[in-house]
């Protein structure tokens, strides 16, 4: 089970490729921040927006540090924030796919999305959205 934990003064964690990713992270009057825990370690970093006027949450980055990689996390922590925006009563997750690290490629990334479910906005062709079934509107 994928636990989030708001980070709300600063960074109170261990790994320093995460803290080095939220000092880089830019965050809005909207933007949630958080730190994913799985059995209680620190698999990664999340960003995220409310957005109740569209019905969606918005994922403005998921974040796994690198010796974590390929071990599936990242479709888990995408799963766990579309239960959290189902729980939410949002109907939808959006997202723009670009990389924030150099040298990953954009293409890549819109494609790992996509083979999770997402397409693409229609009339936003740079941003994707997978339709999620709300808990609270069912």
């Amino acid at each position: 089970m994928i636990e989030f934990i708001a980070i709300d003064n600063g960074y109170g964690g261990h790994d320093t490729e995460i803290a080095q990713r939220i000092l880089s992270s830019s965050k809005g009057r909207r933007t949630t921040q958080f730190i994913a825990r799985r059995n209680g370690l620190e698999i990664g970093f999340v960003s995220m927006d409310e957005l109740p006027e569209m019905n969606c949450l918005t994922l403005c980055e998921l974040f796994v540090p690198t010796r974590l990689r390929g071990l599936g996390l990242g479709r888990l922590l995408l799963e766990a924030i579309e239960a959290c925006a189902s729980e939410r009563g949002y109907e939808q997750v959006t997202l723009s796919p670009w990389p924030l690290e150099l040298g990953f490629s954009p293409k890549r990334l819109a494609a790992w999305y996509r083979r999770q479910g997402y397409a693409e906005r229609p009339g936003c062709p740079t941003e994707l959205e997978k339709k999620i079934r709300s808990i609270e509107g069912s």
